[in-house]
């Protein structure tokens, strides 16, 4: 099953949920990539990064590299779920966010990660830079 170009909600099908957490898979140990999705709501984002914050429960911190290239603009109330949900991730030690080099949206990112604390937060423009900053393939 492909996503859709609309909102996920609490009412979707077992099948539209194991499409949405196929979205985020491990790079390898500490490091998991999370494909936003085409059209975010509060529901998928609280849905996938929990589910992120599970697929890295046996370690002690993790980085998420987020490839935000599909995404659309937030709304305000997802822009606070957003910083809600990615503030109380207590292990998660590195946001790297790759935007495709949208000038918009790496100052919408900048924005929005503003107010998030204790997290290491930085944009990228190529999947390669976010990788990269993340340690992926540091052995």
């Amino acid at each position: 099953m492909d996503i859709e170009n609309r909102k996920y909600g609490p009412d979707s099908s077992e099948e539209e949920l194991k499409t949405l957490r196929e979205r985020v898979e491990i790079l390898e140990e500490g490091i998991l990539l999370f494909r936003e999705v085409p059209v975010p709501s509060p529901f998928t984002i609280e849905y996938l990064i929990s589910w992120a914050d599970q697929l890295a429960a046996e370690w002690d911190s993790y980085t998420i590299v987020i490839d935000l290239t599909e995404a659309s603009r937030p709304s305000a109330e997802e822009r606070d779920s957003i910083r809600r949900v990615i503030g109380s991730l207590s292990r998660m030690n590195h946001l790297a966010i790759m935007t495709g080099g949208n000038i918009l949206l790496n100052v919408a990112v900048r924005f929005i990660m503003s107010g998030i604390e204790g997290t290491k937060v930085t944009v990228h423009g190529t999947m390669e830079e976010a990788l990269r900053e993340a340690g992926c393939g540091e052995e």
